[in-house]
C-alpha cells in the first residue's frame, strides 16, 4: 500500500542516482581499444609426406608447431627488433620506460599484448588493448610485431637453404 501511493517519489529519487552512476562509470573506466591482427602459419612439411587419417590436420603435431611459433613471436629475438623498429617513433606506449624491449616484454607478460594460436585453424592472433586515444600507436606496435616475425622467418629459411647448399659442396 504505502509504496504504491509513493511510487513517483521512488522513481524521482532513483533516476538521478542511476544516471549519475552510469556517467561516473563511463568517465572513470574510459574506453579501451583492442587492435587485432592474425597471421596464418602454413605447414612446412608437405601433407603428402605426413597425413593424419583420423583428422583433417595436414601434419602431426601441428598444434605444437603453432604454439612454438606463438612463443617465437613473443620471444626477445622478435621484441628486440620491434623495439629497434619503434625506437624513433616517440610513442606514448613507451613514455614511462627507458627500455623499449622491457616495456614490450612487460606488456606481453601482463597480456596487454596477447599472442595466441587459434584452435582449429592455422592462425595466430595478436591482440593489444590500450586506451582509445592510442589506437594508431597500437596498430603500429602490432604491425611491427608481425613484420619482424616474418622477417625472422625469411632469414631463418635463407640460413636453412645456405646450410643445405654447404652440405652439397
Amino acid at each position: 500500500g504505502l509504496l504504491m501511493r509513493r511510487w513517483w517519489i521512488i522513481v524521482l529519487v532513483a533516476m538521478p542516482i542511476t544516471i549519475g552512476g552510469l556517467l561516473a562509470v563511463k568517465f572513470c573506466i574510459g574506453q579501451e581499444y583492442k587492435t587485432s591482427a592474425a597471421i596464418e602459419i602454413a605447414p612446412v612439411v608437405s601433407s603428402i609426406l605426413y597425413s593424419d587419417s583420423d583428422s583433417e590436420r595436414p601434419i602431426p603435431n601441428f598444434d605444437s608447431y603453432k604454439n612454438t611459433q606463438a612463443v617465437i613471436i613473443s620471444s626477445d629475438r622478435v621484441l628486440n627488433r620491434v623495439a629497434d623498429d619503434l625506437h624513433d617513433k616517440e610513442l606514448k606506449f613507451f613514455e614511462k620506460s627507458m627500455d623499449y624491449r622491457m616495456a614490450l616484454r612487460d606488456a606481453v607478460d601482463k597480456e596487454r599484448i596477447s599472442i595466441k594460436p587459434q584452435r582449429g585453424s592455422n592462425l595466430i592472433v595478436i591482440e593489444m588493448t590500450e586506451p582509445a586515444e592510442l589506437v594508431r600507436q597500437t596498430e603500429q606496435i602490432v604491425g611491427s610485431i608481425l613484420h619482424n616475425y616474418m622477417l625472422i622467418g625469411v632469414q631463418d629459411m635463407a640460413r636453412g637453404e645456405d646450410a643445405k647448399l654447404n652440405v652439397l659442396y
